[in-house]
């Protein structure tokens, strides 16, 4: 608790220069002058109805060095009229009578025009209130409106907005893309992630990924994530990253609801996502909502376009890894639409013939949606992908396999309840030959989920979630087939019930609360151990289907937002969450390329936290600040014992669970103007372990305690149609373990290193500095549109270690073991062309 307090402390109120204004307003209305302030702001934008008799009356006044919301007050403070401003839009509207109004519902899917996209997240509210309200996950959206006043605002970042007058209690909405804002467009979704609903979350801008100098020299929404503030990574290459003290296991990636166990191609060079498909990002750090559960540390939720409905599309681009190809379109026009992508490594195709490493990969996208009426909606989404890694003359193979199947149908009951059911598959198979075809190792994990979730839109200030999902979780952890070792089947089913209620208590506070029941049951036919208090196996028994052993427990959930006004909001929030799927790390080993998947059992119990976080945020004109702290413990996370056998089945009795202790602070600043834009990232965290079996019983560090980290993003706009985007990294170095000793065996020929306290030494701080410049095509430019990617990674060619390993020969002045390691990612060219037709 006093680590919770010393970041409260930290959370204060932080004050900056406002942007000033010039400007004279001779003899014009206040219509025309409120169209004129707009064009003195690029973030800002005006929504009004124009039957209100004030914006037509004229106004003569002249203002020096103010800031736009002093203009406003004044303008408007002897009329019959008030503003609000909600997201980057400022609503002009008449002051409310206290008389009470009768109010109608009205509801539909806000889509792209051009595409017949839905559109996640686009606002719409009433004119004459100014209360609006989002759409959901499928588009959908439910506004309360009065009676008699039927005229609506509706915007999305990167759409022009539109003022129409309702007359359906269904309507559904288009917009139009604004070609003539795409510099306003960025500026809006960036500063839109320093204005926080939630503890900890973010919606991370496909614009946003594209720009972020990568190794692929494709978009990455993993890589992306990977940069964003708070998040750590041990080494360069890898696609594991961890959050506020959670190991890598504890991260949960949801691609059109389907979870993925492995995530990346190339060891962890690229994603297994297709970032030309992906429509909407959805990043959890600290308030989980109740629909998520199974991991501790954070939700990845992504969601793929759904293909043009009207016109056929094709996309796609070559790089420096790989080829990559998507196309899209209507199978019935308006009605059924589909889109399907693939992507090729070329490094095989390079290393043909070589004695070096030979990876390839490739995987396959598709969906199909199917707009069965006006209340009905069908999706169904298909992935397959496949790693093979190989080594000429080598027995050295590895193959790893995803694939997943998901179908979902929304139905509209009528304008205040909306439904989802979905069905998903998804399976993940590794098979590893290391050294010789006695050594070859395989796994297998496979789950079907079943969700039903009702959405209940009572008004505009409360609406109401609830849904139940149903699991069946087939793990496989290894078999040696040439040695006729089997670790055995593990199974588990679940059940979460869950519920939320977000609520607006007023105008300046609102709260999200529900919880997340689950029940978990280990069952099946096993061959189940049990251990001694020395972890030595005292019995060995076949289970005979059944159940062995259930595990029950209520989750809340809970956060507040504050507004204190336009500028200035706070948040907090607490989070419980459980999980019951482990993937202990060898903490002597930093790279391995295989992880072995270990559920609850009679022998393992699952992961469980508490995490309580809070947040202030400040953002006015171009300028924006974030601060959030937050707390962490974490029970029952598991680590192994030294030097465990990794064939022995009863490979329970090498681990020890033990309880994780996690606090930090995540600062954020950023400017953007329509040429520059400027994003600091500052973190402090700390995460130990306490382990009565591991390390003599005294504290550890994690292998990804990593205190401090700060980024930098700087993006400059040449031109319309050149930009330059830098970035640097700094951050203190990783934790390693290193031997204390050598033990001498046949006769001094061969060196076993011996360990004493974990982590005992870290690698020096590491930095690094990535550019790139982008060449993008005409705006007006019809048919083929083209765009060039060009920099280099790691540019001033420091090392920073891959992969590491202990040198038992050279020993230092010190008498202390020296590391070895490389890092192949310097000076690492940047090339790729990406196009759209």
């Amino acid at each position: 608790m006093k680590h919770l307090l010393a970041v409260l402390l930290l959370c204060i109120s932080v004050n900056s220069m406002a942007q000033k204004i010039t400007v004279k307003f001779n003899k014009i209305t206040l219509k025309d002058a409120l169209h004129k302030l707009e064009k003195k702001t690029i973030d800002r934008s005006f929504s009004y109805n124009n039957n209100l008799k004030e914006l037509h009356k004229k106004i003569n006044k002249s203002y020096k060095n103010k800031t736009l919301y002093e203009i406003l007050n004044d303008l408007l403070k002897s009329e019959k009229l008030t503003y609000k401003k909600i997201g980057n839009t400022i609503i002009i509207y008449a002051k409310s009578k206290k008389d009470k109004k009768k109010n109608k519902i009205i509801s539909g899917y806000i889509f792209d025009e051009k595409s017949g996209e839905v559109l996640i997240g686009a606002t719409i509210f009433s004119v004459e209130t100014g209360k609006g309200t989002n759409t959901n996950n499928y588009g959908f959206y439910s506004l309360s409106l009065p009676e008699k006043n039927n005229t609506v605002s509706v915007s999305y970042v990167g759409y022009k907005n539109k003022i129409l007058t309702v007359k359906n209690k269904r309507q559904d909405i288009y917009l139009v893309i604004d070609n003539s804002k795409l510099n306003e467009i960025e500026i809006k979704a960036t500063k839109n992630k320093l204005r926080k609903k939630y503890a900890g979350a973010l919606n991370i801008s496909s614009s946003e990924i594209k720009k972020i100098p990568l190794l692929s020299g494709e978009p990455d929404v993993l890589k992306a994530i990977q940069q964003q503030n708070g998040i750590r990574t041990v080494n360069d290459g890898s696609s594991f990253y961890f959050v506020r003290g959670g190991n890598f296991d504890q991260n949960l990636v949801l691609l059109d609801e389907a979870p993925l166990y492995n995530n990346s191609h190339l060891l962890g060079m690229v994603s297994v996502i297709n970032g030309d498909i992906i429509k909407n990002t959805k990043f959890y750090k600290g308030f989980f909502p109740t629909k998520y559960s199974g991991r501790l540390a954070s939700v990845l939720d992504i969601t793929t376009k759904d293909g043009n409905k009207k016109n056929f599309q094709l996309s796609g681009g070559i790089s420096t890894l790989g080829v990559r190809l998507a196309a899209e379109g209507p199978i019935i026009k308006n009605k059924i639409s589909y889109i399907i992508s693939g992507r090729k490594s070329l490094l095989d195709l390079l290393a043909r013939n070589t004695e070096v490493l030979s990876p390839n990969y490739y995987d396959i996208n598709t969906k199909v949606n199917w707009k069965i009426n006006k209340n009905n909606n069908l999706l169904f989404s298909f992935y397959n992908g496949k790693d093979i890694y190989t080594l000429k003359g080598s027995f050295f193979n590895v193959k790893t396999i995803n694939h997943f199947a998901t179908i979902r149908w929304n139905h509209i009951f009528n304008e205040k309840l909306f439904a989802n059911t979905s069905l998903i598959y998804n399976e993940f198979k590794g098979d590893y030959t290391i050294s010789n075809d006695a050594d070859n190792w395989k796994s297998n994990i496979k789950e079907v989920h079943l969700k039903y979730q009702l959405s209940y839109y009572l008004n505009n200030r409360h609406t109401f979630n609830a849904g139940v999902k149903t699991g069946f979780h087939n793990y496989q952890p290894g078999l040696y087939e040439n040695l006729n070792i089997n670790f055995g089947t593990k199974k588990l089913n679940s059940l979460n019930i869950f519920t939320n209620h977000k609520t607006q208590i007023n105008s300046n506070l609102s709260l999200d609360y529900g919880i997340n029941f689950n029940l978990t049951n280990a069952l099946g036919k096993a061959r189940l151990i049990t251990l001694d208090s020395d972890f030595n196996v005292s019995n060995t028994f076949q289970n005979d289907g059944g159940v062995y052993k259930t595990w029950a427990g209520i989750e809340p959930r809970i956060n507040l937002l504050y507004k204190f006004n336009k500028y200035n909001r706070s948040y907090t929030s607490y989070s419980k969450m459980r999980q019951f799927v482990h993937s202990p790390h060898p903490y002597k080993n930093d790279f391995s390329i295989i992880n072995l998947w270990v559920p609850t059992s009679n022998n393992v119990d699952p992961l469980s936290s508490n995490i309580f976080s809070v947040g202030y945020d400040y953002s006015y004109g171009n300028f924006g600040i974030n601060i959030e702290g937050y707390y962490k413990d974490i029970k029952n996370q598991l680590d192994y014992v030294p030097y465990p056998d990794i064939r022995d089945t009863n490979y329970e009795r090498y681990l020890r669970r033990g309880n994780v202790t996690s606090y930090g602070m995540e600062l954020g600043l950023g400017y953007k103007t329509e040429k520059i834009h400027l994003k600091a990232d500052y973190s402090y965290s700390k995460t130990t372990v306490k382990n009565k079996y591991l390390n003599n019983g005294e504290k550890y560090i994690t292998r990804y305690d990593i205190p401090h980290q700060l980024n930098l993003l700087g993006t400059f706009n040449f031109t319309k149609r050149l930009d330059f985007t830098t970035t640097w990294v700094y951050k203190t170095g990783r934790p390693y373990t290193l031997p204390v000793a050598v033990q001498l065996l046949n006769g001094g020929k061969s060196l076993i290193p011996l360990y004493g306290k974990r982590y005992n030494a870290r690698l020096e701080d590491y930095h690094r500095l990535d550019f790139m410049f982008t060449l993008k095509p005409k705006i007006s430019k019809k048919g083929w549109k083209g765009t060039w990617n060009a920099g280099i990674t790691n540019a001033y060619a420091q090392l920073n270690p891959i992969t590491i390993r202990d040198n038992l020969q050279n020993i230092g002045e010190d008498n202390k073991f020296k590391l070895e390691g490389g890092n192949v990612f310097r000076l690492f060219p940047i090339l790729s062309y990406s196009f759209q037709f």
